[in-house]
């Protein structure tokens, strides 16, 4: 019965632990959280090397930048882009902080705004 108990404790400790993500650029962990919100995008950005990070808002069919802001000296970081004045079109959301870019497709009709997951 020791056993068994064990083996089941053991068991359950190697299932719990949490897995760290690999990744070659030690400066890499940028994480983005975007949700939409009445008349606009909230974006929430983790940069805990508080390296300088811009955010930028491209108009993909004229390729003509609508946005830019550089966020400095900030681990986090909450941001509101009001959207509701945008003409209807597709708009990408960058988000640059080094070498590492996520991106968002927004998509602005008479329906609503959508909007892709983040690459």
């Amino acid at each position: 019965m020791k056993k068994l108990i064990f083996s089941v404790f053991a068991l359950f400790l190697f299932a719990a632990s949490p897995v760290f993500a690999n990744s070659d650029n030690p400066h890499e962990p940028l994480i983005v959280r975007s949700q939409v919100a009445e008349g606009g995008l909230e974006i929430v950005l983790a940069n805990l090397e508080q390296q300088t990070t811009t955010l930028s808002l491209t108009r993909l069919d004229r390729k003509k930048k609508v946005f830019t802001d550089f966020i400095r000296k900030h681990n986090g970081y909450s941001y509101k882009l009001a959207l509701d004045k945008l003409k209807n079109g597709r708009y990408l959301l960058a988000v640059k902080k080094g070498d590492v870019i996520r991106q968002q497709v927004i998509l602005i009709s008479d329906q609503g705004m959508m909007c892709s997951d983040w690459k």
